[in-house]
Order: structure tokens, then C-alpha cells, then sequence
């Protein structure tokens, strides 16, 4: 716990990227021990306790305080989807949640934070640009499957480099790169393999070219 230095409220060191164990984080810009001030938490978001903030550093408060009106986020509004589950995902939803919509609605949003902060903060730098480009090339016209998120890749990687020598292929030490994935949780991996997923969701070329490719890379380099 910390105290903002305006109004003294007690910040809860929960936000969007976790909990800061000890640390004292803006939770926008990461400046570390900076004069915490108290964003509330935008509407709509999960609220652990009765009072919930983000804390922030006096540029980031001063930031997006200007974008607030009357101490409210403006939120466009909500897109309504209808997705299909198998009957095991419906009765987890059911047994944790007060109700299915809730549930979904949770899980759908969490996964696009999770994404974003799970790359920042847990993959980026981890891997070598040749080691990227040879991930992508993994992923080439295969579908993700969600009982095996996390496992795709680890899969598709062995085979790669026993079958189809991927790893000379893209000059890539094959044995250094399965260690770094042996030393990554699976949910990290699955967060790796959604952003092989996104690349060729967006991609507006039949093939990439090495500039595309390299761009693409460049965000976890």
C-alpha cells in the first residue's frame, strides 16, 4: 500500500499489469519510486476492493486527468459477440462466475491485457531476430487450437528442426532456442503464439516481404 500525495487516499498497488511486490511503480510509464498520485480505476473495470487506483507518477495523473471529465473515463461502447463454447468450457464458466455472459465478457477482455503485458514485460528481448522469424515460419497456414494453446509451438519447433532443419534454414542454434521455450510458462508461450496468429491475420501481402517480416519482429527484439 502506498498514500497519493494529493489526496492522501491509501493506493492499492493492484493495476492491469499486477501486483508490484514492495515496489513503487506509476503504472503507466513504470518510473520506479515516483510521487504516486491516485488514478481511479476506469469504469467498468474489476474492482478488488471497495476502493481501487492505479498509482501513478504526477505526469501521467496530470496526463490523463486532462482526458477525464468529472473523474470518468469515457469507454466507446461495447461491442455485442456471440461466440460458441464446447459444453466443459459453458460448465466452467457456470461454476465460477454469477453468470455465463459475465464470464465471457471477462475472460474476452482480460486476454487483450494479458497479451499486451505478458509480450512487454515477459517475452520481449528474450529471443533473437532469426529465432522470430523462424517462429513465424512455423506458423505459416496452421490454426490454433485451444486445448493445446502453449504447446503449439514447443511441437511445431521440434518437428521443424528434426524434419525440415528450420533452425539451419534461419541460422538459429536449436538447442539454446528449445531451452529458452523449456524456460517459459505455457501461458507465455500462448501469448507468443496469438502474436504469430496476429501477424498473419493482418498481413496484406500473399507473402511477406523481409521488410514486413522485420517490422513484425522488431516489437519483441
Amino acid at each position: 500500500m502506498s498514500e497519493c500525495a494529493l489526496c492522501h487516499e491509501v493506493i492499492c498497488l493492484h493495476g492491469i499489469y499486477g501486483v508490484y511486490a514492495g515496489d513503487k511503480h506509476c503504472h503507466l510509464c513504470k518510473e520506479v519510486n515516483p510521487e504516486l498520485y491516485c488514478l481511479p480505476l476506469y469504469e467498468g473495470a474489476v474492482d478488488w476492493n471497495e476502493k481501487t487506483y492505479f498509482s501513478v507518477c504526477k505526469s501521467c495523473y496530470t496526463r490523463e486527468s486532462d482526458k477525464e471529465e468529472k473523474g470518468k473515463r469515457h469507454m466507446a461502447p461495447k461491442v455485442a459477440i456471440g461466440p460458441r463454447v464446447e459444453q466443459k468450457t459453458k460448465a466452467f464458466y457456470d461454476a465460477t462466475f454469477s453468470s455465463m455472459n459475465s464470464g465471457a465478457e471477462y475472460v474476452l477482455e482480460m486476454i487483450p491485457a494479458l497479451f499486451r503485458s505478458i509480450l512487454s514485460n515477459e517475452v520481449k528481448g528474450k529471443f533473437e531476430k532469426e529465432e522470430l522469424l523462424m517462429i513465424l515460419d512455423l506458423f505459416k497456414d496452421i490454426s490454433l487450437k485451444p486445448d493445446f494453446a502453449g504447446y503449439h509451438l514447443p511441437a511445431l519447433a521440434k518437428a521443424a528442426i528434426a524434419l525440415d532443419a528450420s533452425d539451419i534454414k534461419w541460422d538459429v542454434d536449436s538447442v539454446g532456442f528449445m531451452e529458452k521455450l523449456k524456460s517459459m510458462s505455457v501461458g507465455q508461450i500462448a501469448m507468443l503464439e496469438l502474436w504469430t496468429f496476429q501477424f498473419f491475420a493482418q498481413l496484406q501481402e500473399e507473402e511477406p516481404s523481409k521488410r514486413t517480416l522485420e517490422t513484425w519482429v522488431n516489437q519483441l527484439l
